[in-house]
């Protein structure tokens, strides 16, 4: 992985700021760096030369047993598989519980030096690395990339430092924002919004929005409405007729939204909070990936 050797500063916006030094790595051969977006990398002790088949052996074992998981590749230098990580959907088209499940599945490297990464599609937005259902307000929990390497972590029998980060398609990009608004109590406050002005070219900007509602009754459009500079992004409705129902979406923002040095208003406008005993809970996220100091 010669990119390995790029530093990413990682922030997090929510309600605080949380930096996160990145150091550098040596490269790693097989690593498909062609096919990998945004990446949280590692090394392990774990994994060394004494007992690195039994432990490639035993992941390619781990994947094929998990509920949905896959073997991409099984080589006796590494093995590549996926571990799905599921959140459930509310059916918001029709009154009766349904329910689905939504699934993210992140790629994950293991090699026989220890080296091991959880990784996206180079097509997928930054902002699938969002996990909502551990996000809670106030609080920022480990991303989805962070929780895929804590299961095999878990499962294989591996202790690892605190992963470092890198998008292989923008290797000029060093730093990554996070920001994440909610609304819970629309009567107080139903609109969010932010400015940010990025010091750098911007590599990549993708959103993500969520909502959660299973009130059965209302009179109100549950909408969930994204801007930034007062143009609308994406707007999305919890069923017409009855606010029920729960969504993920991410995807992009269009290339020329975020300008360099240039002060950006992003608002995030829903209607949140509790209906009897039921939270009615939104949010909207933006990940900024660009070039700075």
């Amino acid at each position: 992985m010669k990119q390995f050797k790029k530093i990413l500063l990682f922030t997090v916006v929510a309600s605080f700021f949380l930096p996160v030094i990145i150091t550098s790595a040596d490269p790693s051969p097989t690593f498909p760096e062609n096919y990998a977006g945004i990446t949280a990398y590692t090394k392990t002790e774990d994994i060394n030369e004494e007992n690195n088949i039994d432990k490639l052996t035993k992941a390619v074992a781990i994947f094929k047993k998990i509920e949905g998981g896959e073997v991409i590749e099984n080589k006796t230098t590494h093995v590549i598989g996926k571990i799905p990580v599921e959140f459930t959907v509310f059916d918001n088209d029709t009154a009766e519980e349904n329910y689905y499940l939504f699934t993210i599945s992140p790629y994950i490297y293991i090699d026989a030096n220890g080296w091991v990464a959880a990784y996206l599609n180079k097509d997928a937005p930054t902002s699938k690395i969002i996990d909502w259902n551990r996000y809670s307000k106030g609080d920022f929990p480990p991303n989805i990339l962070e929780r895929s390497l804590e299961t095999i972590s878990d499962k294989l029998d591996f202790t690892y430092s605190k992963p470092s980060y890198y998008h292989f398609q923008h290797p000029d990009a060093n730093q990554i924002t996070v920001i994440i608004d909610t609304v819970y109590t629309p009567d107080k406050i139903r609109e969010n919004s932010f400015s940010v002005s990025i010091p750098g070219d911007v590599h990549e900007a993708s959103y993500s929005i969520f909502y959660t509602n299973n009130v059965s009754f209302s009179h109100q459009r549950c909408l969930v409405e994204l801007k930034v500079d007062n143009i609308k992004i994406d707007e999305e409705e919890a069923g017409n007729l009855r606010c029920r129902g729960d969504n993920y979406i991410y995807n992009f923002y269009p290339e020329s939204t975020f300008i360099k040095n240039n002060p950006h208003l992003v608002s995030f406008d829903g209607l949140g909070g509790v209906f009897g005993t039921t939270e009615i809970r939104l949010g909207a996220g933006t990940v900024l990936l660009y070039e700075g100091n």
